[in-house]
């Protein structure tokens, strides 16, 4: 059965399995309500459809009914009257990705941009930047989520990344309103599909206790993960967790980035990938322009802990 023919009906099925009570994680649940076989081919499905609508917005090719408007990660947006944009961390515009405890400038959008994404894909080749990235997103949301077919060699795959986000990013300098808006983005990416606002609140303390406080304690987000500080909001305004425990977040400054802002890779002149454009964002809305939605609960997509982009 061709792709698109498995995500029609989507949005009708998360909303029909939303009032039910399981013990099933929130993959495995919503795995079976859209695709009824609980496989991993069919779990992967699932976080692809949420990812790509996460980081470009909602597109014409994941469902015909979304619940809301998702405006994307990679577009321009609002949180709390604040204009936020996250593309100058994707597109190699900035100095911000720790390599080997470098910061390095890597565009991340170099395998497509948003034309694979809006196909389902993760990028159009398999030994870009963009591949890596999205590839890991779908493996990293799959953990949080609870997957329950994850392996290492099949068709899902577990996580291969860096397990910890306080190491990924580093050099990144993220506040509190860009923390805030990535989650928001990947929470309505989650709800657009009708995950319910229940399973997205149920998860919502967790999410921000694990990554959006300095200094929060070492976790083990999943099987085969370390103990290892999570930590992604790491600027001066971020709040501190209580009680602080700033000797476990590894690489990162002992309670963040000292608000060191990212130096522009022009500065440099090189990047790792070709260099971004560093336009107003990627639509994933075939040219219409993102609509700002409101903030509905908390991210649904984590079992027990939170997310964050991953490299």
């Amino acid at each position: 059965m061709k792709f698109l023919t498995l995500v029609a009906g989507f949005s009708a099925a998360f909303a029909a399995v939303s009032a039910q009570s399981s013990n099933q994680s929130i993959c495995d649940k919503y795995t079976t309500a859209l695709l009824k076989d609980n496989n991993a081919t069919n779990q992967k499905t699932v976080l692809t459809l949420v990812v790509n609508t996460a980081l470009i917005g909602t597109y014409s090719n994941a469902t015909g009914a979304p619940k809301n408007n998702v405006t994307g990660i990679l577009n321009n947006g609002t949180y709390g009257g604040q204009p936020v944009s996250l593309l100058k961390f994707f597109d190699g515009s900035l100095k911000s990705t720790n390599r080997n405890g470098n910061p390095t400038a890597v565009n991340f959008l170099d395998g497509g941009g948003a034309e694979p994404l809006k196909m389902n894909m993760p990028a159009n080749d398999s030994s870009s930047n963009q591949y890596t990235l999205v590839t890991h997103l779908y493996e990293f949301f799959g953990t949080l989520l609870g997957c329950s077919d994850q392996t290492q060699n099949g068709p899902f795959m577990t996580y291969q990344g860096v397990q910890s986000m306080s190491q990924v990013h580093r050099f990144m300098n993220l506040d509190e309103t860009e923390m805030n808006y990535f989650i928001e983005q990947v929470g309505m990416s989650a709800t657009s599909f009708g995950v319910s606002d229940a399973d997205a609140m149920t998860v919502g303390n967790s999410l921000n206790k694990t990554f959006n406080y300095r200094c929060a304690p070492p976790v083990v987000l999943g099987p085969g993960f370390a103990n290892v500080s999570q930590s992604t909001c790491l600027a001066a305004d971020c709040m501190v967790y209580s009680p602080p425990d700033c000797n476990q977040m590894g690489d990162s400054y002992p309670n963040g980035t000292n608000n060191a802002q990212p130096q522009s890779a022009a500065a440099s002149g090189s990047s790792s990938g070709s260099s971004g454009s560093g336009g107003s964002g990627m639509s994933g809305k075939d040219g219409s322009s993102s609509l700002i939605v409101n903030f509905v609960g908390a991210l649904a997509l984590a079992a027990a802990g939170a997310i964050a982009v991953s490299l």
